[in-house]
């Protein structure tokens, strides 16, 4: 189906950098027009990250400006899409999420025939990308996880005190048994996230389906957002992923990208 494509309405501060509606949400294109961009990079934002006519929280914040700008310098195409956000929300991976993000690879493909396609992903965008390639709608060449949300049970039983509940709520459309912290076996979350919480998929015969694809996750070791032997680690048990982890307790993804950025432009590089 043809993609609905309202036009150019802005440029961003960074050279190359268009913000345009595809699919019905705002999305950005970013690269260097100098340099060859034969693959390109989905990037999959998480909870309150978001893109808009003017600018994105990509481009605002620090560390995933220098990531992008290392990233455009060899050569990618840097694509993201706002995809059904809600602050505070992140839509977990649904299928609104997974929709857009779909609208924008379609779009990338066709205009720009990338070689290949690789996706970085941010917290609870990596349920979109997880999802995204159980469901083998694409198969990213490679896709690097950013302090990652495998686990739709752990979100639930609101890890550091946060409500997760409400927000897991509103993205699926239950009715919750109660508030934080919510009990993974409540029959409305487990329904209503069946088919969508990546770690539950992966563990009941899942995993063929992310064997085409090159990973690495990058996260702190005890983080408290979103617990790594509760998301992160149990994955690794099952597919080969490559760790870049540090000690501490940061979910920031500001300090995971300037302190790895160097690596994680190395290993998207790798064929």
């Amino acid at each position: 189906m043809r993609l609905l494509l309202l036009g150019f309405l802005t440029l961003s501060a960074f050279a190359g950098t268009s913000h345009l509606r595809i699919g019905g949400e705002w999305c950005f294109l970013s690269y260097d027009s100098s340099a060859p961009h034969a693959d390109a990079v989905i990037l999959i934002h998480g909870n309150g990250q978001t893109v808009d006519e003017k600018s994105s929280s990509w481009e605002r914040d620090a560390g995933s400006s220098l990531l992008m700008a290392r990233l455009r310098a060899a050569g990618f195409l840097l694509a993201q899409s706002n995809h059904s956000a809600i602050p505070g929300n992140g839509m977990w991976g649904n299928a609104a999420t997974q929709a857009a993000v779909l609208s924008l690879i379609r779009y990338v493909r066709e205009k720009y025939q990338p070689r290949r396609i690789h996706a970085i992903a941010v917290s609870a965008g990596n349920v979109t990308l997880l999802n995204l390639a159980l469901d083998r709608k694409v198969v990213f060449h490679s896709a690097v996880l950013m302090a990652p949300v495998i686990s739709l049970e752990s979100m639930y039983t609101c890890p550091a005190g946060v409500d997760r509940v409400a927000g897991l709520a509103r993205a699926f459309s239950f009715k919750p048994s109660h508030g934080c912290p919510g009990d993974p076996k409540d029959p409305a979350f487990v329904k209503a996230t069946a088919r969508f919480d990546p770690l539950r998929r992966a563990r009941t015969g899942g995993v063929d389906a992310l064997s085409g694809t090159r990973w690495m996750a990058v996260y702190e070791e005890s983080d408290a957002k979103v617990p790594p032997g509760e998301n992160i680690e149990p994955l690794r048990s099952l597919i080969p992923i490559k760790p870049l982890t540090r000690p501490g307790a940061t979910h920031a993804s500001r300090e995971l990208f300037e302190t790895y950025a160097d690596q994680i432009v190395q290993f998207l590089k790798e064929k």
